[in-house]
This record gives C-alpha cells, sequence and structure tokens, in this order.
C-alpha cells in the first residue's frame, strides 16, 4: 500500500525532530478525517473546463476542413487541419490525466465532481448555441428534459442490477469456499441498470439527429453555415449526455458515498445548549434512536454517561443492539441505509462532527473482528506511523501478549490481512492503546481472545483508567462484566437496567431482571417486549399474555396516581420466575398506597360485572395470585405474583374469577 507523499513526509519529519524513540513515544498521533479537500471542486472546474474546451475545439475543427478544403479547394491544407486537431485530442489526454494526478485517492469524489462540471459548462454551451440562434438550443433543452424524466420514471422501471447474478449450483460454490472472486462479485453493492445507460445514449443521439437536421435547415434558409451542421450536432450530443449523466446520478445510489447513513440528524448543539454551565466530563450518549430503511426501530431513546476513567460494560441479548450502538457512537454517517438520530459527546466535544483538521484522536471502536489494511503488521498497529509509535506499540504488544516471539512475528506480517483472529485481536487492541483515545470502545473483546489476552487487556484498562480513560466494553463474558465499574443491559434496542455492576450482577444472580422506563402510557410497546423476552420457552404464549396484562394495568395504574404531580419520571419493573408463578414488582415515585385503597380495590375486583370496567389496581388484583403494597428507599413498590405453567409438562387451562 502506497504512502501519501505529504504525510509521509511529515512523518519523518517528526520522527527527525523527536530525537529519540523515547521522545516519540510521548508525541500522541494525530487524526484527520477523510473529506472532501477545499480546493478539489475548484481544481475539478479548471481541468473539466480545460478538457471539455478540447472536445468543442475538436467538433469545431470540422468546419474549418469543410470551409477551407470542401469550399475553398485548399486541397493542400487538409493534412495541415488534421494535425491542428491533434492539440486539442493531445489536451484533451493532458487535462484528464492531470486531473487524476491532482486527485489521486480521490476518485469517488474525481468522478463526481466531474460529472458536476460538465453539466454545467454544457448549460453555457447551451446558452451560447441560443445566442448564435434560438432553434439551436432546443434539442439540447428537449434532451435535458427527456433525461430528467428518465431519471426519475427508470429508476422504478430498471431495478439496480447485481454484479453478478449466480445460479443456485454457484451459489453452493461461492459458499462453499471454492470461489473467492463470485463472493467478491456477488458482496458488492447493485448497480445501476445497463438499461439506463442504453436509454440515456439514445436520447443523446436523438438530440444529435436533432441539432443536425435543425442546423441543415438552418443552412439552406441561409442562417447558419452548412459546415456548422456536424459540429452542432456533435455538441448538442455531448450536452445532452452530461447533463443526463448528472440526473442520473442524482436519482440513484450511486451518487452517494459508499456505507452511507439515510440520514444523521446530530442534536449535539441542543444537548450542548440545555448544559451550559455544567462542566461535561467523560462521555455522553443522549436520544439515541435508529430506524432501519424499512421503518423498523433498531435503537430507542438510548441515554447513559459514562465518566472520566470509568469502565462500563454493555450487555444483553445477541441481537440486543449492541454493537450497533458502538458503531453509531463513533460513527453514524457509514451505517448504509439508516436513519439515526441523537448526540455524543466526549468531554463536551461532539463526536459526531467531521472535519480535515488535525486533531488528537477523541475515541477509538475496536470490533469484533478489527480492521486490517493491506500493509504489514507494523504499519496497521501504528496507523502507518512507524516513526513516532514504533517503541510504544511494540512494548504496549509485548504487555499484551505475554510473548515477545508472538509480538514479534505480527509485528513483521508483511500482510496483516493474513493474521489470524487471536492475531488481528491483540493487533487491535495494541493499536487501541497505542493511539491515546479518551474513549476506549471495546465489542465482544472475549471473541477470539484467550484468558491471558483478556485478563492482560483488563489489567491495561485499568492503567490507563487512572490516566482519564473512559471506556465502553459491549460483552456477556463474566470476567470482563465482574470488571466494570458500571453495567448497561439492552434489550430490543433500549436501555432495560443499569446501576454499579456489583447492584445489576446482585439481581442477576438472584434471578431478578429490571426494566426501566418513563412514566408514560407509550411505554407499554417496550414494557410487553421485555415481559415477552422473559419467556423463551415454546409454548409460553399464555405467560406472556397473563403477565403482559397485569403489567400494563400497573403501567395505568401508576401514571394515573401521579397525574399532574412534579415527579421523578422514571418507572421500574422487576421480574422473576418461581416454580409454578412469577413474581412482577413496579417502584415508582408516588405516594405510598394506604390499606384503604388496597381494600377498596379488592373489593371491586370481587365485584366484577360485565356492565362496569375495572380499574388500573382492581383489574391487576383479579388477575393474579396476590398483590402487596410496600415502600422501598423512598419509592412504592407493588410486588404481584402471577400464576404461570411449565409448557414441557403443563397445559395452560381457563380459569373464571370466583368471587366467593
Amino acid at each position: 500500500m502506497k504512502h501519501h507523499p505529504e504525510l509521509k513526509k511529515e512523518a519523518v519529519s517528526d520522527g527527525k525532530k523527536e530525537g529519540s524513540p523515547l521522545a516519540a513515544a510521548k508525541q500522541p498521533a494525530l487524526m484527520q478525517d477523510r473529506s472532501e479537500p477545499g480546493w478539489a471542486r475548484a481544481l475539478s472546474l479548471v481541468f473539466t473546463v480545460g478538457s471539455t474546451i478540447c472536445l468543442l475545439a475538436i467538433c469545431i475543427t470540422t468546419v474549418f476542413i469543410y470551409n477551407l478544403v470542401y469550399d475553398q479547394r485548399q486541397l493542400v491544407l487538409a493534412p495541415i487541419l488534421v494535425g491542428l486537431a491533434l492539440a486539442p485530442i493531445l489536451g484533451l489526454i493532458i487535462f484528464e490525466v492531470a486531473h487524476v494526478k491532482a486527485l489521486l485517492g480521490h476518485r469517488w469524489l474525481r468522478s463526481r465532481n466531474q460529472i458536476k462540471m460538465r453539466a454545467l459548462v454544457s448549460v453555457v454551451i447551451a446558452g451560447s448555441l441560443g445566442l448564435v440562434h434560438p432553434q439551436l438550443m432546443l434539442p439540447v433543452l428537449s434532451g435535458a428534459a427527456f433525461a430528467l424524466l428518465l431519471s426519475k420514471w427508470g429508476t422504478v422501471a430498471f431495478h439496480n442490477e447485481p454484479m453478478w447474478d449466480f445460479l443456485p449450483s454457484e451459489a453452493v460454490s461461492v459458499l462453499a469456499g471454492r470461489d473467492s472472486l463470485g463472493l467478491s462479485w456477488a458482496a458488492q453493492p447493485n448497480k445501476v441498470s445497463s438499461m439506463m445507460d442504453t436509454c440515456l445514449q439514445a436520447i443523446s443521439w436523438m438530440a444529435l439527429l436533432a441539432a443536425f437536421a435543425i442546423s441543415v435547415r438552418l443552412a439552406a434558409q441561409g442562417f447558419l453555415n452548412v459546415a456548422a451542421a456536424p459540429a452542432s450536432a456533435l455538441i448538442s450530443f455531448l450536452c445532452v449526455n452530461w447533463i443526463g449523466r448528472y440526473f442520473l446520478t442524482r436519482s440513484t445510489r450511486s451518487s452517494r458515498l459508499p456505507l452511507e447513513a439515510a440520514s444523521v440528524n446530530n442534536l449535539a448543539s441542543k444537548l450542548a445548549i440545555d448544559q451550559v454551565g455544567n462542566e461535561v466530563g467523560g462521555l455522553q450518549v443522549a436520544g439515541m434512536t435508529v430506524f432501519s430503511s424499512e421503518g423498523r426501530s433498531l435503537l430507542s431513546d438510548i441515554n447513559f454517561n459514562v465518566e472520566i476513567g470509568q469502565m462500563v460494560g454493555l450487555t444483553g441479548d445477541s441481537y440486543a443492539g449492541k454493537s450497533l450502538l458502538m458503531k453509531c457512537i463513533i460513527d453514524p454517517h457509514h451505517q448504509e441505509g439508516l436513519e439515526i438520530r441523537g448526540a455524543t459527546l466526549l468531554n463536551g466535544d461532539d463526536l459526531w462532527s467531521r472535519g480535515a483538521q488535525l486533531q488528537t484522536v477523541p475515541a477509538v471502536l475496536v470490533p469484533a473482528d478489527p480492521p486490517m489494511l493491506p500493509a504489514n503488521g507494523a504499519r496497521n498497529t501504528t496507523c502507518f506511523n512507524e516513526k513516532t509509535e514504533a517503541a510504544r506499540a511494540q512494548k504496549i504488544m509485548r504487555q499484551l501478549s505475554l510473548s515477545n516471539d508472538a509480538a514479534e512475528h505480527i509485528w513483521e506480517m508483511k500482510n496483516a490481512q493474513n493474521l489470524s483472529k487471536s492475531e488481528r485481536k491483540l493487533l487491535g487492541f495494541t493499536r487501541a492503546f497505542t493511539l491515546r483515545p479518551r474513549l476506549l470502545l471495546l465489542d465482544c473483546p472475549e471473541d477470539g481472545a484467550n484468558d491471558a489476552l483478556i485478563g492482560a487487556l483488563l489489567h491495561r484498562i485499568k492503567q490507563e483508567s487512572r490516566l482519564g480513560l473512559s471506556t465502553v466494553i459491549a460483552t456477556n463474558n463474566r470476567k470482563i462484566l465482574e470488571a466494570c465499574d458500571r453495567l448497561l443491559v439492552l434489550q430490543g434496542g433500549r436501555i432495560v437496567d443499569s446501576g454499579p455492576a456489583s447492584e445489576v450482577r446482585a439481581r442477576t444472580l438472584a434471578g431478578w431482571n429490571r426494566f426501566v422506563t418513563e412514566r408514560d402510557s407509550s411505554s407499554e410497546p417496550a414494557l410487553n417486549s421485555w415481559i415477552d423476552a422473559q419467556f423463551r420457552r415454546d409454548g409460553d404464549s399464555e405467560n406472556r399474555r397473563n403477565v403482559c396484562t397485569v403489567a400494563n394495568e400497573l403501567l395505568a395504574f401508576s401514571c394515573r396516581s401521579i397525574l399532574g404531580m412534579e415527579l421523578d419520571q422514571n418507572l421500574i419493573f422487576e421480574f422473576k420466575h418461581f416454580e409454578g408463578h412469577c413474581e412482577l414488582r413496579m417502584l415508582d415515585q408516588a405516594a405510598p398506597m394506604s390499606s384503604a385503597v388496597l381494600d377498596a380495590a379488592q373489593a371491586e375486583a370481587l365485584s366484577l360485572s360485565d356492565e362496569k370496567r375495572l380499574s388500573p389496581l382492581a383489574a391487576a388484583i383479579h388477575d393474579s395470585l396476590e398483590l402487596d403494597a410496600s415502600t422501598e428507599n423512598g419509592k412504592r413498590v407493588l410486588s404481584v405474583k402471577i400464576k404461570t405453567y411449565n409448557p414441557r409438562h403443563d397445559v395452560p387451562k381457563k380459569e373464571t374469577f370466583d368471587a366467593s
């Protein structure tokens, strides 16, 4: 892999300035987000205009050849004019090569700017044709209109085309590992249908014919030299093609960067305004909400803080959304097709902002399989800063690997992509600590890592935490969770429990599961989803339905009892299985319930009639075995016992409430 020349010079000069590996190790690595250079658009305009002028010169040369050679019979000028026509052809090549060289490494950017600039130049050329004669502009305008309609309707009529539409038998070969090329083709995103390009070419040729016919007609009427007809036709063809290409790229996925999110609504400015005057430290995640392209909720209103030097564990089921949350914290802009809303602040700075300025590394994500560039282990570990970071990186790698031989093997591997998963894991951890981030995000660090590496990793995190490193670890590994200061429990894209690690682990060991939500009727779907997750056995549908009914009544009762009161809006549910029944507890901040209120609700449940609808508390009593009210740490607690059955042994029976 080639270095960028300026980056390479900078790395070398930095190494010379530092003078020693020890001094270099104290210089933090700098990062720069990939972005469009400020001069790129202007430079693309210069080169595009230059190449366009060359193309126009080639077209106009035909006029001189006709006039001088055919009309004036200057036959000797024919080879001279053809030779002169080679100049714009050579200029076209020079401009295109210079464009590539000037924006080397920005191929997508170069292509996009060229399409835009050529469309802009085409508009100017069309206007110039209109100055010669208004009718000459008609083919370009008509062709552009047809191209616009194609961009609107063609994307519906012609679906995007896959790189390779393989047969089932070929798919077996690909998935069996016998066809890496086929796998690469199948993994590529669908391209715009070739029919779109064919239709655009047809429109362009129609514009050419129309322009030629109009030019010949004007020449017959004496308004135009007949020699200008071919040139006018060719120019119209190019203008329509360039304008149409711009419309097509605007209306298709190819106009967007690969892996681009559908939308990112950054609420960081609002969050910063709300916190004016407060010292903000560590990580703040506020209102993180993510929807899929189909509108399905993947993450729902995620809010949590990580203090400076704190290690927070993120745990939950396999499909809870842990990995997605980690990716959205650090890089929401490249979660393909997702709609993302929220804010992430690190020590008051917006993590979602992007810019080309040099800065120290704010955060590092180490995914389950750390990314590797096609370069050696040393460059992947130091992010191509061998001169300044080699000493520090090698020291960290030896500490984590507990083996000099393993560290040396990884460091000297010619292509880091050929490392094993455990070796890539070690390299990823080393790279993260080498970059000295303020926030470290680890997604399933236990995957591909042995106990020795996990122990060394946790030891290093504790060392870095004393220096101010904040850490979030998505894991279900017991050893890692026991080392965390706080735990967040994620389920169905929601945080259902959080608190000091000791408290959350104690509840978990005791068999209790907790769900925290807003005290509002809109929380009912999330509450039902949480309860559904407590019954994982086939045949548990009746259990789920019964417990959900009682839980919804308790939620409605809590919402009624605090109506109009300024109280804590958090509502806590706790759940535990027992033999033959389960227990559901609701904790809120309302006033303790008197025995009179409880007695009245029990009497209402006993006097059930078809004409009267039970109040929420009476309905909860009617549908449960027992309901008790108490207080705990200043909170009102309603404990409900609900009969359950074991679907493996018992068959649920429909029972009616016996008023006697």
